[in-house]
């Protein structure tokens, strides 16, 4: 059973979690991509950033793992090719890298500075890693290296200008 080495707190979900056939990305809050390490599925439960291999073996909880010890409001977790698991913050306005299920940095924050943020609303990965997070009250498109630097600002195509964008969605191809 998965939920042999899970803290009592999350044993509820775990169980649930037995009972499905299979993992789907259809909810905001959930994602799964498969990389160059395997795959991961991350399930966003009231702050926490659970995380399972593609078996649904539990791999640990890692909010508690940030420096301050757990996290504002996360409201998507995305995994790049490299295994490596992103989590936007939409209370503090960054973007948490956790790498091998250790807590990897973070860039962003709240502001109007470039790399910086209004809102924090959604964030999305590339084939080649690079990150897209959607700041409504912008109303632009940051896209960033993966190693966080800011590489180009997006407010619209062709003349159509972003309004409020919220989702960010990207083919996987």
């Amino acid at each position: 059973k998965i939920v042999g080495d899970a803290p009592p707190d999350d044993r509820r979900m775990l169980e649930l979690l037995e009972t499905m056939s299979s993992a789907r990305a259809s909810s905001p809050s959930t994602s799964r991509i498969s990389g160059r390490k395997g795959s991961r599925i991350v399930f966003l439960d009231l702050g926490d950033v659970l995380w399972f291999d593609r078996n649904l073996v539990w791999k640990g909880n890692l909010a508690p793992l940030h420096p301050q010890g757990s996290l504002g409001e996360p409201v998507r977790t995305v995994v790049d090719s490299q295994g490596r698991i992103l989590v936007a913050d939409s209370k503090s306005r960054q973007i948490f890298l956790f790498r091998d299920g250790a807590y990897a940095g973070a860039w962003g924050g709240r502001g109007d500075p470039p790399g910086q943020f209004r809102s924090l609303d959604d964030i999305a990965v590339d084939a080649d890693d690079m990150v897209y997070a959607a700041d409504a009250d912008r109303g632009a498109v940051f896209v960033f290296t993966p190693d966080g630097l800011l590489e180009r600002v997006v407010s619209g195509f062709e003349g159509v200008w972003f309004v409020k964008p919220a989702l960010v969605a990207l083919d996987p191809g």
